[in-house]
């Protein structure tokens, strides 16, 4: 059987990832000294209060927990397609190429047993990447033809996002991906889009129903499904949900919240839509 497997930005619950049998290896973070682990939407506790420390700090997911969940998988029987955050916004990419290189040495060329795929997105991208992978599982493909899939099926995918405060972007260091003189004084929001793995951005909006109906614009025809990333206490989250339905009625839209990770580097403000073409 063939496994996916992928990391924490992927931002599910615990019962999602039960349901669709998606393994998820935890990103870690550090606040003042005190060490944790980003892992469930609905298991990382009250981490709010954390986010306004200067000392803030996230890692990828290490070479070594790769290391293992790979061997524990390979141990049972099974092949694995990991598929994880875009190696332009993280090293977790690399870590996990590098441990199934040595996973792989093991077995001779042409059956190699893991196979990693740069998602070139996070959060409801990703999560929709993964969910497109185990439906092709039923195909019976092999894992090659699988990697192959999905690396096709990505095209299809499109993410764009707007923060409403420039605050947490400065205070983590990523300013560059907008124009440093962007502003929310006067309700000014950046609007921006991860294309091709990197962040660009696609201009500013005024308000948060301008915000709303640009993010929208982007979708240019009845999408598959719609992954919504958006703080449960965001004040545009049913807005959004409204506007998506009357819209694309009938299109399944499912909401996820954002763990430690994505809100240090791009606050809770942060709003994202993501969507899988037909």
């Amino acid at each position: 059987m063939i496994r996916i497997v992928t990391d924490s930005t992927v931002n599910v619950t615990r019962a999602q990832a039960a349901k669709l049998g998606l393994q998820v290896l935890p990103m870690g973070y550090m606040v003042d000294g005190q060490r944790y682990l980003e892992t469930y939407t609905d298991c990382n506790g009250s981490f709010e209060a954390l986010l306004q420390s200067k000392n803030f700090l996230t890692s990828q997911v290490s070479f070594e927990s790769f290391v293992s969940c790979f061997s524990e998988s390979i141990r049972r029987g099974d092949e694995v397609l990991c598929i994880v955050i875009s190696s332009r916004l993280s090293g977790t990419y690399r870590n996990a190429f590098a441990a199934a290189a040595q996973i792989n040495s093991a077995f001779p060329q042409g059956q190699e047993k893991v196979i990693v795929v740069d998602s070139l997105s996070t959060a409801g991208g990703m999560l929709l990447l993964c969910e497109e992978a185990i439906k092709m599982i039923g195909q019976k493909l092999t894992l090659h033809q699988l990697a192959q899939q999905v690396e096709e099926c990505r095209k299809k995918i499109s993410v764009v996002f707007s923060l409403d405060s420039m605050d947490a972007l400065r205070k983590s260091g990523r300013i560059g991906i907008v124009r440093q003189s962007v502003s929310t004084i006067l309700n000014i929001r950046p609007l921006l889009r991860c294309q091709d793995g990197a962040v660009v951005s696609l201009g500013t909006v005024r308000g948060r129903m301008e915000q709303i109906r640009k993010m929208m614009q982007e979708i240019k025809h009845t999408p598959e499904r719609i992954a919504l990333n958006v703080p449960q206490q965001s004040a545009s989250l049913p807005m959004l949900e409204q506007e998506l339905k009357e819209k694309f009625p009938g299109v399944f839209i499912e909401k996820n919240d954002f763990g430690p990770v994505l809100s240090h580097h791009l606050g809770r403000g942060l709003l994202a839509l993501s969507w899988i073409e037909k």
